[in-house]
């Protein structure tokens, strides 16, 4: 994960409640970004990995302090905050087979859902309903410091960006490379097949599993394109393996989705779904 503090010049600490904060905690390390809604552009990045990594069961309490210490950006008033904590227990289903009372029975038919943890939902796209858990004292105490914050699903900004991504019918795959549980999309003329998450150690496990769960979808990975995004060394790795099996491979991504300060701009591609979590609301 990379390590950043990046703040274009305009940013102007005074004037948060125009700014709009979206945060991305994994179990590797967090990362922000503020966007000015008035010049629809996004003007500060900030990434901080984790010396020891964490797990699903972490002192949630400490963390949070963790994150809001020595960043008194943080405790601000904004116009919108956005959080998004990537986890495995997810997923997607159609908003008209979905209620509200139903989300964690729905979600127990394909995940173990922790003790620790609450059920939330959210709306993905126009048909589709995100479905995921978020440890409730990390979600308590994070309310403490922003109380208007709206929680995100983990594979939304996927599922946004495949909306741009995946047209015509072409088949496409789209793999975020964060350890230990990559997430991944498949699509076939634009429409969503399968989203969820797996346990991968290298490039190598992600690989194996995206080309198995193409198979098991009845894609051909020769006729089918993948998009990756991930912020480590190994990311352009697997994008090369991957170009092996498919029928193409790319770490680009469109930037039209958003717009950036110019020191931004090159990192579009590697925070893509820290980004587009301001499109998932």
């Amino acid at each position: 994960m990379l390590k950043l503090d990046l703040f274009d010049e305009s940013f102007d600490i005074n004037r948060t409640e125009t700014y709009e904060l979206s945060i991305q905690l994994t179990l590797n390390g967090f990362s922000f970004t503020v966007k000015d809604s008035v010049r629809n552009s996004f003007i500060a990045l900030y990434s901080q990995p984790f010396e020891i990594g964490l797990n699903l069961n972490a002192d949630w309490l400490q963390l949070v302090k963790q994150m809001v210490s020595g960043h008194e950006l943080l405790t601000r008033q904004f116009k919108k905050v956005l959080f998004n904590f990537q986890n495995p227990v997810f997923t997607v289903a159609p908003k008209e087979f979905f209620t509200p009372e139903h989300a964690k029975s729905i979600l127990e038919l394909v995940c173990a859902i922790p003790e620790m943890d609450e059920v939330r939902y959210s709306n993905t796209t126009s048909d589709l309903v995100s479905i995921f858990t978020i440890p409730t004292l990390l979600a308590t105490e994070w309310l403490k410091i922003q109380p208007k914050t709206t929680f995100i699903g983990t594979g939304e900004p996927l599922l946004i960006l495949g909306a741009v991504l995946a047209k015509g019918s072409i088949s496409t795959v789209l793999v975020s490379n964060i350890k230990p549980f990559p997430y991944l999309a498949f699509f076939t003329s634009g429409n969503l097949n399968h989203c969820g998450s797996i346990f991968a150690q290298n490039q190598n496990d992600t690989a194996y599993h995206t080309i198995n769960i193409c198979q098991k979808l009845n894609l051909t990975p020769a006729e089918t394109l993948v998009f990756v995004m991930g912020q480590d060394d190994e990311t352009e790795q697997l994008s090369m393996l991957l170009g092996k099996y498919f029928m193409s491979s790319s770490l680009s991504l469109p930037s039209e989705l958003n717009h950036y300060t110019y020191q931004l701009l090159r990192y579009k591609n590697q925070f893509s779904t820290l980004y587009n979590l301001s499109l998932c609301e």
